[in-house]
């Protein structure tokens, strides 16, 4: 006959501990009467302490001593040993229970925020390409038939994303060309950290800052020359979005896509992907795709593409030259009013000459300037130095001058600030023999090539400043002549040719 099995319950387990623990408290008791250590236990137990509750009957037991003093004295200081250690674990297990929960909490939210993203503004466009198209036309003088083209050169993009910010605006959008421009806005503040430029192109000016800016101009432009279209505000606003694909982070600074298409190609294709681009009208959306396909490739516009674009593509690229220049004389005066800049340019310049290859003197392809000892100068050409001194400089610092940016313009922002600068260093040298250069620059002849726009700087204050670089110079094996100062216009050059 099978017997049956026993039960457990949570009753039989808890007295089953109770009867261990009270055996181990009676087993340690009677040790400590038969060692003698009793009356030195319940001493310590009858003893003040802020850390354990002892009831007036737990303290007359106590002292009653013997084995049942003893058995209390032991029993009370064990519940509290256990007390102090049910709390701590119940401390530590509510502590990492709160912070799996505020971790579950912060993974939802991350999870929530992707799902949001997800649902703005995303456009992934498997090997997706634009397609123009330009109906048949018509000689306007001639009557001869011009046919129509498509152009459907893939701009390729594996992916692309653009998100967008939430504008508040003071009036609603009433018509199709104002809600084109809002999401355009939208998408700009989303991502105003972009720069309008890799390098130093538009000085320090973000992408955003450059496409309201250039919004601006191109109604002013219009205007002037007398022409009006809805769509002037939007082609400023919209020019360079590709820019949004075309460059991306590494870690601070900004660098250009190579997995993108290049910048200039595909602001057509982000806007046609837009929601409003859908409410405008057939013409309006074919002149607003011609003009920011065509815009920085003017010279590839189809002769049939109708006035509105080549006047859009004209007052956009005006607007754009003239927002450049803006934004570049903007951070001219920035850098003039930062009381750190003529300090950090003249380090810069010191250690511009002590890395610099001046006779060639380290063996490079090219020189950074050239001196000999029979003369009292150093010849630096302007273009040089707007080419290198950028790698000494802080970088904010570097694209408020526009350095390394269209360095053989004579008129560069950056040149009169290097000037001055030189001329704080007592080292810019202004007059040569009989010739003196109101711009501090001179055309000099080395051996049988002329260079324009050189500085000549006081050979003895650079050798003060870099007193073992200087001597290792020596004698450039070209002569040197300085023919003229450098003109400050070319209109004074024109005049000087007569």
């Amino acid at each position: 006959m099978a017997s049956k099995p026993s039960r457990v319950t949570s009753s039989s387990g808890l007295i089953a501990l109770l009867s261990v623990l009270m055996a181990v408290i009676a087993g340690y008791s009677f040790y400590l009467l038969e060692t003698h250590q009793a009356l030195d236990f319940q001493a310590h137990m009858l003893s003040p302490s802020p850390f354990m509750v002892k009831p007036g009957i737990v303290v007359e037991l106590i002292s009653s001593g013997g084995f049942v003093g003893t058995f209390v004295a032991v029993a009370v200081h064990a519940m509290h040993k256990i007390l102090i250690v049910a709390i701590a674990f119940t401390l530590v297990m509510y502590g990492v229970g709160y912070w799996k929960k505020r971790r579950e909490v912060q993974v939802q939210e991350q999870a929530a925020v992707s799902e949001l993203k997800e649902q703005i503004f995303k456009a992934e466009i498997p090997g997706s390409q634009m397609l123009l198209s330009l109906n048949d036309n018509y000689d306007p003088l001639t009557g001869e038939r011009i046919l129509g083209i498509v152009d459907n050169e893939p701009y390729s993009q594996r992916f692309f994303r653009i998100d967008a910010k939430r504008l508040t605006l003071k009036r609603q959008p009433a018509t199709p060309f104002e809600h084109l421009q809002q999401e355009i806005l939208e998408i700009l503040a989303a991502h105003d950290d972009v720069p309008a430029s890799i390098g130093n192109h538009h000085a320090d000016a973000s992408l955003a800052e450059h496409s309201k800016d250039v919004a601006k101009k191109v109604k002013s432009v219009m205007h002037r020359i007398g022409k009006v279209d809805p769509l002037t505000t939007l082609v400023g606003l919209a020019h360079d979005l590709d820019k949004l694909v075309a460059y991306k982070k590494a870690g601070s600074s900004w660098v250009k896509n190579s997995k993108a298409t290049h910048h200039n190609t595909y602001s057509a294709y982000i806007v046609r992907n837009l929601p409003s681009f859908k409410l405008l009208d057939k013409d309006d959306q074919n002149v607003l795709t011609m003009v920011l396909r065509y815009y920085h490739h003017p010279n590839q516009l189809p002769i049939n593409s109708g006035d509105r674009v080549e006047h859009l593509i004209r007052a956009l690229r005006e607007a754009d030259g003239w927002g450049l220049r803006d934004e570049r004389e903007k951070g001219v005066a920035a850098a003039k009013d930062n009381p750190n800049t003529q300090s950090l340019l003249s380090d810069a310049i010191t250690q511009f000459f002590a890395d610099a290859d001046i006779n060639r003197f380290r063996g490079g392809q090219f020189a950074d300037g050239w001196t000999v000892n029979a003369v009292e100068y150093v010849a630096v050409p302007n273009s040089t130095l707007l080419e290198k001194l950028h790698k000494f400089l802080p970088l904010e610092l570097t694209k408020q001058l526009n350095l390394n940016v269209e360095t053989r313009r004579f008129g560069h922002v950056a040149t009169e600030v290097i000037r001055e600068t030189f001329r704080s260093m007592g080292l810019l040298i202004e007059e040569h023999k009989d010739i003196v250069s109101p711009t501090g620059l001179f055309d000099m002849k080395v051996g049988q090539k002329t260079f324009s726009a050189c500085f000549l700087l006081n050979k003895d204050r650079l050798q003060e400043l870099l007193p073992t670089t200087v001597p290792k110079w020596g004698n450039s094996q070209h002569g040197l002549k300085v023919r003229r100062a450098t003109l400050a216009s070319i209109e004074d050059e024109e005049e000087a040719e007569d």
